[in-house]
C-alpha cells in the first residue's frame, strides 16, 4: 500500500552518523542507538562503529570504550576510545 511506512517494532531509536568518505570505500560509520525521546547529551547511547576495506566491505564493528551499554552521549561519538578486544 502506498503512504504507508511500515513499522520496524525495534525498541530503540537509531542515528547514523556517516564519516567524512563520501562513498563505502574506506568509510567510517558510527550507529548510535537510544530509547526514543533522548537527547543526543544524554549518556542514555550504545554506539558502534563500522569500519569498511578499499572494497566498500564493512571489516569490523566495535563498541564506544568496549561497552555495549547504554551510557554513552551520541553528540561525543568520535570522542570515544574504538579498539578491537582479543
Amino acid at each position: 500500500m502506498s503512504g504507508i511506512v511500515p513499522s520496524l517494532d525495534y525498541p530503540y531509536q537509531v542515528i547514523q552518523v556517516k564519516g567524512t568518505s563520501g562513498n563505502a570505500k574506506n568509510k567510517v560509520e558510527y550507529v548510535c542507538e537510544s530509547d526514543p525521546g533522548a537527547k543526543k547529551s544524554d549518556s542514555v547511547w550504545r554506539i558502534r562503529k563500522f569500519i569498511y576495506d578499499s572494497n566498500g566491505f564493512n571489516t569490523q564493528i566495535i563498541f564506544a570504550d568496549n561497552s555495549k551499554q547504554f551510557n554513552k552521549r551520541q553528540d561525543q561519538h568520535a570522542t570515544y576510545t574504538y579498539t578491537i578486544s582479543a
